[in-house]
């Protein structure tokens, strides 16, 4: 083939090779990917990924090389030929330049692949650094709320006990309210931490809140309590008995001009320890009740894995019954919220 004419079958060989490149790189690339999800070693992943890249080689030398063929016949030649290469046949010849190029395709798929893992290696190493920094940031900033839990309770409880020094005594109600108010904002400081707490404490906390709503509503909040005996010392989320009875207050007692009465029964039943709310008032259709009662579907599931139960059903035309049933040990333990 005369040489002014050579030059537009190279272009057009050299285009499907760089062609080739791309389709065999993007093919080689949803291969390691696929392999990378079944979750193999990096030798593993290595071993598996060779006999595609060789398969990818031959076809890629063969598919340059019957190109070369097809487009200038008897004239391809893949780089320089000695006199001892003249003497092959055009079969031979063939061969040869299939595994020149198959050659070649290897050394640049292993080189992609070398590249594509050290890009890989980079941004995972970028991502550990980011964690790592994001950890220590994260430490700091508990570090800093620690501190600040342990300074901000003195000044709060120094303030309460200023307010209440100057009231007047004779204003028993005032200062009563702040004595209750002081008490059960040191059992919630005391409780936040802990995943469990004895029954004992969570009704101290809740005479303490009672005692407040009391004053608020006067009259209008009534309060029976029935507790079996010798269940001091069993285990409760924090602030359960708590949310239900303030749920009780919110959505029943404070809708009510004339008021009602809260009934809390706490008693064991089958092992279990059963916590029964009832109060006046109307489920909303459809409704489970606020944030507070969500929050202790959440916390029951989580510590004891459905071992434990949480009911809020309309019992009668206007009455509301909460209902929660824990299990002696919760599934979970030292879990804090």
């Amino acid at each position: 083939m005369p040489a002014r004419h050579r030059w537009r079958e190279e272009i057009l060989i050299t285009s499907a090779f760089f062609c080739s490149c791309v389709v065999f790189t993007h093919l080689l690339r949803g291969i390691i990917i696929g392999l990378r999800a079944r979750g193999p070693t990096w030798k593993g992943l290595v071993a598996r990924m060779l006999p595609w890249m060789l398969v990818f080689a031959a076809l890629w030398g063969a598919g340059i090389a019957g190109l070369g063929i097809l487009v200038v016949r008897d004239d391809f030649r893949l780089g320089p030929y000695g006199p001892e290469m003249m003497i092959l046949s055009p079969a031979q010849r063939f061969t040869y330049d299939v595994l020149g190029i198959a050659n070649g395709a290897l050394v640049m798929q292993t080189a992609w692949a070398a590249c594509y893992f050290l890009h890989h290696l980079f941004c995972a190493y970028q991502h550990s650094q980011m964690e790592r920094l994001r950890l220590e940031a994260s430490g700091r900033e508990a570090e800093v709320r620690h501190l600040r839990r342990q300074m901000d309770p003195h000044f709060l409880f120094n303030s309460l006990n200023t307010v209440r020094a100057l009231i007047a005594p004779e204003n028993a109600e005032a200062r009563g309210a702040l004595t209750h108010l002081s008490e059960l904002l040191r059992n919630s400081l005391r409780q936040n931490d802990k995943a469990l707490i004895p029954l004992m404490d969570e009704l101290a906390a809740l005479d303490s809140h009672l005692a407040i709503e009391q004053l608020r509503f006067g009259p209008r909040l009534r309060v029976r309590m029935r507790v079996e005996e010798g269940l001091g010392a069993w285990l409760v989320p924090p602030f359960l008995i708590q949310t239900l009875v303030e749920n009780a207050i919110k959505h029943g007692i404070a809708t009510l001009e004339q008021g009602g009465s809260i009934t809390l029964s706490i008693c064991m039943s089958r092992a279990c320890l059963c916590c029964i709310v009832r109060n006046p008032g109307v489920l909303k259709q459809g409704g489970s009740g606020g944030h507070g009662l969500r929050n202790i579907s959440t916390r029951l599931d989580h510590l004891y894995q459905g071992a434990a139960s949480f009911l809020l059903q309309q019992r009668g035309p206007a009455q509301v019954r909460a209902a929660v049933r824990l299990p002696l040990e919760p599934a979970v333990q030292h879990m804090s919220f």
